[in-house]
């Protein structure tokens, strides 16, 4: 399942659990029902989460590098190991934001 996927998921169960008329955590419609008509709400609650802090910015990583016989340094994205632009919100390679303090 990619990210998508897995973010439509979690929206839906969200979306399901919180309707009207509906009992808190038994949904007819809800991804995270078990066999039981009942939601599987600590799975959907570690899904939502793992989804929020997935969106936390990222503190740069330092390479060292060696360009014509000189040493010197880059930044780079720690997810993707995309190189960055000194000082850029976000990573060019994955769009994660970036915190460099």
């Amino acid at each position: 399942m990619n990210e998508q996927e897995k973010r439509e998921k979690v929206i839906k169960g969200l979306e399901c659990c919180m309707g009207e008329g509906q009992s808190y955590g038994m949904c007819d419609d809800c991804p995270y029902t078990t066999g039981k008509m009942v939601c599987n709400l600590g799975t959907l609650h570690q899904d939502a989460l793992m989804l929020l802090k997935a969106e936390e910015p990222v503190e740069p990583k330092k390479n060292d590098v060696e360009m014509c016989g000189l040493r010197t340094w880059e930044w780079a994205c720690p997810v993707c190991n995309t190189i960055l632009v000194y000082r850029a919100n976000y990573c060019s390679g994955c769009g994660r934001a970036v915190k460099w303090e």
